[in-house]
C-alpha cells in the first residue's frame, strides 16, 4: 500500500518511504520533544503515591519523551484535504467558512474511507515510534548499542526549525543480551488521546483500561491534542518491570466502540502479564536482527508471530543463526565478525 497505492501517489509526496523509516525513534519538532529532568517530589500523601505509580524517586534523573509521526500524519492530510478540495469543486460546493481544513464526506463513501485509513497510518507510525523510544531502544542500548539523542532547539508546524539529533556510531561494547526474566514490577500506566473527536470516547476507554487492568486513577491519563490537524483516537497501556518495558496501544476507527478499542488493548496486556514471559510478541520481532547485527543473545517470548519468522529467516539468509527451543526461547548468534 506505501509502495504502489494512494498514499505515494499524493501530490503532496516529497521524501521517500525510507526517508521515513529513518526517522522511527526520533522525536521531531513542533511540541514534541525528549527531556532529562531532575525528580523533586513534593512532601505530601498524594505526590509520593502519584510518584510510586510512575517510579519515580526523589533527588532522581528521569527521561521524558514526546513524538508523533514525525510528519507522516500532516502528509497524508494535506493529500486528503487536496483530494477533497477537488471533489467540492466538482460538487460546486463552497468550502465552509472558507477553511480547506473544514471539508467532509459522507461517512461510508470512498473519500471519507480513504481519509480514516490514512489517519489511522498516520497513528500507526506515531505507535511504532513511541514503542521504539520506550521499549526496543533501551534494551539495544543494554546490547552494547552506542546509540545518544539530544533536542538541540524546538520548532513549530509549519515554521519548523526544530531539531532532534539521534546519534547512531559504530560500538565496540557490543555485548550477548540475556532477557529471561522480567524482574519486580515497577509500574503501569495508560494513557488516552482523542482529537476532534466526541469527548466521551476517552473517558470510557480510560474506564475500561481501570476496570479490566486494575489500574487507580494515577495510572491514567486523558491527553486532548490542542489545535489538531484531524481527527483521531489512540490509547496506550505501558508496563515497566525491573528488566523491560512493554507497550500496549490501539487505536480507533469508524464503526468500533471506544469499549471496543480499551478492551482489545487491555486484552493484549492481560494475556502479556499472565504469560510471565519477558518479550511480547511484537517486540520479539523486532529485537531479533538488531541483536545479530550486534552480539547476539537470547530472550523468553511466546509463540513466534508472523513478522517474527520472517525477520528469522532473513537474518539465516545473510548467514545468522537463530532458533527457537521448545520454551519458546530465541538464540540469536552474532552475524557480523567481533
Amino acid at each position: 500500500m506505501l509502495i504502489h497505492g494512494r498514499t505515494l501517489s499524493s501530490s503532496t509526496w516529497r521524501p521517500s518511504p525510507s526517508a521515513f523509516v529513518s526517522l522511527l525513534g526520533s522525536y521531531g519538532g513542533g511540541n514534541h520533544f525528549g527531556e532529562c529532568e531532575l525528580i523533586k517530589v513534593q512532601d505530601s500523601e498524594r505526590a509520593r503515591s502519584a510518584a510510586k505509580v510512575f517510579g519515580l524517586r526523589d533527588k532522581h534523573v528521569a527521561f521524558l519523551s514526546h513524538c508523533g509521526s514525525r510528519g507522516w500524519g500532516v502528509l497524508l492530510a494535506e493529500g486528503q484535504f487536496k483530494s477533497m478540495q477537488k471533489k467540492f469543486a466538482e460538487w460546486g460546493i463552497p468550502l465552509p467558512g472558507s477553511d480547506r481544513h473544514m471539508m467532509h464526506a459522507p461517512l461510508g463513501s470512498p473519500g471519507a474511507d480513504a481519509y480514516l485509513d490514512d489517519m489511522a497510518l498516520g497513528a500507526d507510525f506515531a505507535t511504532v515510534n513511541h514503542m521504539l523510544i520506550n521499549a526496543l531502544v533501551p534494551l539495544l542500548v543494554r546490547a552494547g548499542a552506542n546509540v545518544s539523542e539530544r533536542l538541540e532547539r524546538h520548532g513549530f508546524y509549519p515554521a519548523g526549525g526544530g531539531r532532534v539529533v539521534v546519534e547512531i556510531e559504530p560500538t565496540r561494547n557490543a555485548k550477548p543480551l540475556q532477557l529471561l526474566e522480567r524482574g519486580a514490577r515497577l509500574s503501569a500506566h495508560a494513557v488516552a488521546t482523542v482529537a476532534c473527536l466526541s469527548p466521551s470516547i476517552a473517558p470510557r476507554e480510560i474506564e475500561v483500561l481501570r476496570d479490566r487492568l486494575g489500574l487507580t486513577e494515577q495510572e491514567t491519563r486523558i491527553v486532548e491534542i490542542p489545535n489538531p490537524i484531524g481527527p483521531g483516537n489512540a490509547a496506550t497501556v505501558e508496563i515497566r518491570y525491573e528488566h523491560i518495558t512493554e507497550v500496549f496501544s490501539g487505536v480507533g476507527e469508524v464503526g468500533r466502540s471506544a469499549e471496543a478499542v480499551a478492551r482489545a488493548i487491555a486484552d493484549d496486556a492481560r494475556d502479556y502479564i499472565a504469560s510471565e514471559k519477558p518479550v511480547g510478541s511484537y517486540l520479539a520481532d523486532q529485537l531479533m536482527v538488531p541483536l545479530a547485527m550486534l552480539a547476539g543473545g537470547r530472550y523468553a517470548t511466546g509463540p513466534l508471530s508472523n513478522h517474527a519468522r520472517t525477520n528469522l529467516e532473513i537474518v539465516r539468509v545473510f548467514g545468522g543463526k537463530v532458533s527457537v527451543d521448545e520454551s519458546d526461547t530465541v538464540h540469536v548468534g552474532r552475524m557480523l565478525p567481533s
